[in-house]
């Protein structure tokens, strides 16, 4: 694959994660020649994929790429077929909703629905993570066969979660936080996104009925999708 494409790629990447950065941060951060990495933003800024902050030091994301990005979020069948059901279930449970999609060992967040008063800080439409131990991760090992077992799960935690099309995190650990991730699918079988309720727990709440709720609502974004139960 031709190198130049794949350092433009991963420079605006990084661009697009920082907000706004500068030429001599972005040489650090991937290890390239300082003419390379300004070529390539000269010829990005010319296409108004990025633009330059008026100290003329910072670059961010332009407005192109924004259009680009919104063209995908206006016809993508995942985002038009989850959105409605993620709003019920938000609305329904009290709780931030969020669909990612997992790329390799990171996790894109491309929906989120929220509540009227949400009470826990979640990520952003638009921002990647690397994958670590939580429901999301559980969901990438069991069903994208991930080449780190980053969960350490035993074969019949795998087995539990392949069958229910569910994983949880946070109950058995001492932290006041837990969050339930559940697989989207489409019409060729295969893993297309996934689902996760991040909250806050709560004495005397029914954890296992909020699961059946995310599982009813990934069914029914599977099933708009095609996918057959």
């Amino acid at each position: 694959m031709n190198r130049t494409v794949l350092r433009t790629v991963e420079i605006l990447e990084i661009i697009a994660r920082n907000d706004e950065i500068s030429l001599a941060e972005l040489v650090r951060i991937t290890g390239y020649p300082k003419t390379s990495v300004y070529d390539i933003l000269h010829a990005l800024e010319d296409r108004a994929m990025i633009y330059r902050c008026k100290d003329k030091i910072c670059y961010g994301i332009g407005f192109r790429a924004y259009a680009i990005g919104r063209t995908y979020s206006k016809n993508s069948d995942l985002l038009n077929s989850a959105e409605i059901y993620m709003k019920e279930l938000a609305d329904d449970i009290g709780k931030t909703v969020l669909m990612g999609k997992i790329d390799r060992n990171k996790i894109l967040y491309i929906a989120k629905s929220e509540p009227q008063h949400p009470i826990v800080l979640t990520p952003s439409i638009g921002d990647e993570e690397p994958i670590k131990n939580t429901s999301f991760a559980k969901i990438a090992e069991v069903f994208t066969h991930h080449e780190k077992r980053i969960c350490q799960l035993t074969k019949e935690e795998k087995s539990c979660i392949r069958t229910n099309k569910l994983a949880t995190y946070g109950f058995d650990q001492n932290t006041p936080f837990y969050n339930i991730a559940s697989p989207i699918y489409n019409f060729e079988s295969r893993l297309s996104g996934v689902l996760a309720v991040f909250g806050v727990k709560e004495d005397g709440r029914d954890y296992e009925l909020e699961q059946e709720k995310i599982k009813a609502c990934t069914r029914r974004i599977s099933e708009k999708l095609g996918y057959v139960y």
